[in-house]
């Protein structure tokens, strides 16, 4: 073999070395490239790698807290709301209707009230004419009362102090006390004078009936 020969096998073998060592470099740098979201930087002997950090938001309705992570102490910020104000209640008041009174057994009336009192009614009335000096008036009134009590609805009783009503003596001439006037329909159907039986009002409302 001379030695053109030698030197071009030599070069081939040289070149052939030459390419290896370049695809094993590119090999090797390849595999040394950083991952997806992984970032290394080598200065001498230390290696700088950045925080990571995670942001949990609050879902609850009291209050907003905010949760940081990382590497370093956590930090916690809590904003509360304020209490929505609460209306006052309403009162409400019972409704009571006032009660129904009665009427009176016995109307007392002077001249100023009688026309008002009788005027239009239809019904049967029973006027007692009295005097407070008058002692058998005394004696008449509580069977008058008793009477009123006992037809209530049915009667109308008036009682007529002569003292205090000058002018309805003078229309009814009344002379004598104590005098009771039955009337119907506004109209004077039975008078008598004097103490009365306890049975009278009852026998002059049946002969009205």
């Amino acid at each position: 073999m001379n030695r053109s020969e030698m030197s071009e096998k030599l070069f081939s073998k040289i070149h052939t070395l030459a390419a290896l060592l370049v695809f094993a470099v590119a090999t090797s740098a390849t595999s040394a490239e950083p991952r997806d979201g992984d970032v290394e930087s080598n200065m001498g002997n230390e290696t700088i790698r950045p925080h990571r950090f995670a942001v949990r938001p609050n879902t609850t309705n009291e209050s907003a807290d905010a949760d940081v992570e990382s590497d370093g102490p956590i930090q916690r910020q809590t904003i509360r709301r304020q209490p929505e104000p609460v209306a006052a209640p309403t009162i409400l008041h019972e409704y009571r209707p006032e009660p129904v009174r009665p009427q009176p057994a016995v109307v007392h009336v002077t001249d100023s009230n009688f026309d008002l009192e009788l005027r239009g009614y239809s019904g049967i009335v029973l006027i007692d004419f009295y005097s407070k000096m008058c002692g058998p008036c005394m004696k008449t009134s509580p069977i008058v009362e008793r009477w009123a009590d006992e037809f209530r609805g049915e009667v109308k009783v008036v009682k007529i102090d002569c003292d205090k009503a000058p002018k309805l003596v003078e229309r009814f001439g009344v002379t004598n006390l104590p005098c009771l006037v039955l009337l119907n329909n506004g109209r004077e159907v039975n008078r008598t004078t004097g103490e009365p039986r306890p049975d009278l009002l009852r026998r002059w409302v049946l002969a009205q009936r």
